[in-house]
């Protein structure tokens, strides 16, 4: 609806959609990514804070670290601290990924 789309929205590739638990990322990861993409809005990494995703998300800041470290023992995702600052998240790893799999 219009109302809708006046709060906003954010672009998820389908390809990430189709092959998410294929790349062995869970549901919560998955979610995470999505309201990670929300806060991409130009080539640089989205540097929200972790309160801000955890309030986004219903769950706790601990859950949201969590989630961000399990994406990056599994190759999908850098954070990049950023002096006195919030962390950057650098997505380029599942981009990668997500690119392999096209081209397969």
């Amino acid at each position: 609806t219009e109302k809708l789309v006046q709060g906003g929205f954010t672009a998820i590739s389908t390809t990430f959609l189709e092959n998410y638990s294929a790349l062995t990322i869970s549901s919560p990861e998955a979610i995470l990514i999505v309201h990670l993409m929300s806060f991409k809005w130009d080539k640089r990494h989205p540097f929200p804070s972790l309160t801000t995703l955890a309030n986004r998300m219903g769950i706790s800041t601990t859950a949201v670290r969590s989630h961000a470290r399990s994406l990056e023992k599994k190759g999908f995702l850098h954070r990049l601290q950023r002096q006195g600052s919030t962390n950057e998240f650098d997505l380029t790893p599942l981009f990668t990924s997500l690119e392999a799999l096209v081209k397969n």
